[in-house]
């Protein structure tokens, strides 16, 4: 397999120039994993690419970036699939092969790489509904959508919020673990970590519950 270059422009700075992107990258890639980062990589790139560098052309075919715009907003292969009203190995099978024509180990860093190439920029993703504001029924949904992420991915972490402040994170962690929120039944099926970026509180889930176990709705 040919090996794609992230940054081909890169091999041509001079080393004191080199070694100065390289610390600037490796400083943004450092953070958490979510948009503030990624924005922090684009910014890192776009500051040390040459002015008159063209941009490298996208390898992949528009259903393969499509793909990974997807997985960008944190969409699962099950919910594309079940969007797109596709059979799950199809999006799977997009997936490896953008990788693939990326040379990406993963579908993050396949991500990430067209981030730092400007494949994939801010108009390609949802960013997130804003702190305040959010309504009875908003959490409702929120957590209704989370709750089946996580049980369609068991033992993967994903993450709710955002929370006005910390103590309103604590709350509903509490609530969680207990199970006092309905669509987090029965008691202790999720572990939950108190997450914070920058001034924004959130919640880190996982299940650990039995996949066969499902919660019980009341007959509306």
């Amino acid at each position: 397999m040919t090996q794609t270059l992230a940054f081909p422009w890169a091999a041509k700075l001079a080393a004191d120039d080199l070694a100065a992107f390289i610390e600037d990258l490796w400083g943004a890639a450092s953070g958490d994993n979510n948009l503030a980062t990624l924005q922090a990589i684009e910014q890192a790139v776009a500051k040390h690419r040459p002015a008159d560098e063209a941009g490298v052309p996208c390898p992949l075919y528009e259903v393969h970036l499509s793909a990974l715009i997807d997985a960008a907003n944190g969409e699962a292969p099950k919910e594309s699939a079940r969007r797109l009203g596709l059979a799950l190995p199809t999006i799977y099978t997009r997936r490896q092969r953008a990788c693939a024509r990326l040379n990406a180990d993963t579908v993050d860093q396949a991500v990430a790489i067209c981030v730092m190439n400007g494949w994939i920029t801010r108009d390609h993703v949802r960013l997130p509904e804003p702190v305040r504001g959010r309504s009875a029924t908003g959490w409702t949904q929120l957590y209704r959508k989370r709750a089946r992420q996580l049980r369609e991915q068991p033992g993967e972490w994903l993450t709710t919020g955002p929370y006005t402040s910390r103590q309103s994170a604590l709350r509903a962690a509490y609530r969680i673990r207990a199970g006092l929120i309905r669509d987090f039944k029965p008691r202790g099926s999720f572990e939950v970590e108190l997450a914070r970026d920058e001034s924004v509180w959130a919640l880190r889930l996982r299940f650990i519950g039995d996949p066969a176990q499902t919660h019980e709705r009341p007959a509306s």
